[in-house]
């Protein structure tokens, strides 16, 4: 079964397969991707710097505040409390948004 219309494989399907540019660049089982792939959303402290951080498939930064995308965030949710402002929260994400993470996503991290 293929199709780019993510919401319609998501309730039938037991595993995914992301291609890109014709190759497969991630396959699971899609309650996996669901578990561990997440969005952190946090308001870093005053002169934070964001660690090194394996897994990352996207950062945004905007107002102040960061949003990362990560493979496996709940590894990462430990190290990025200790740079936040507060509490960071973390989201669960649909196929949609963790294709476009993997396809799209910005792993790049300017000087946030």
């Amino acid at each position: 079964f293929s199709s780019h219309l993510l919401y319609e494989i998501e309730p039938i399907c037991d595993r995914i397969a992301i291609l890109h540019e014709g190759r497969i660049i991630k396959c699971a089982a899609v309650d996996d991707l669901r578990e561990k792939v997440k969005r952190i959303v946090l308001k870093p402290a005053h002169g934070a710097r964001l660690p090194a951080l394996s897994g990352l498939l996207d950062f945004q930064s905007q107002d102040r505040q960061w949003s990362l995308t990560l493979e496996d965030a709940g590894a990462a949710r430990t190290a990025l409390a200790t740079i936040s402002a507060g509490d960071p929260l973390m989201m669960d994400l649909n196929l949609d948004e963790i294709f476009e993470a993997y396809v799209i996503g910005r792993r790049e991290v300017p000087h946030a």
